[in-house]
């Protein structure tokens, strides 16, 4: 067999690989995502019920909302990425790129 063949071979191997690695790795992300975010969300509800009731200053609110909105961007950004993998995974198995 040419050399260069079974290069190729390889190397297409190795992204499909790669590719599916990377979207596994992500969705296996998803699920840590969407627990935190929901346990973020709960805590934002309690700590706005707490500011109603004189328990706690606006300042904790707001920090539980940072807390919750920089969870739901860290989601955000692994969903994209879990998109690039999909892309990646069908350009790799012979899809076309443009």
């Amino acid at each position: 067999m040419n050399q260069w063949y079974v290069q190729t071979v390889i190397d297409a191997g190795n992204e499909v690989n790669e590719a599916l690695a990377d979207y596994q790795s992500s969705a296996e992300k998803h699920q840590y995502y969407q627990r935190q975010i929901e346990v973020l969300h709960e805590a934002y509800i309690g700590t706005h019920e707490l500011m109603d009731n004189g328990k706690a200053s606006y300042l904790e609110v707001l920090t539980a909302q940072e807390s919750l909105l920089s969870s739901q961007l860290s989601e955000a950004m692994n969903m994209y990425s879990a998109s690039k993998a999909l892309i990646a995974l069908y350009i790799a198995l012979g899809g076309g790129s443009k």
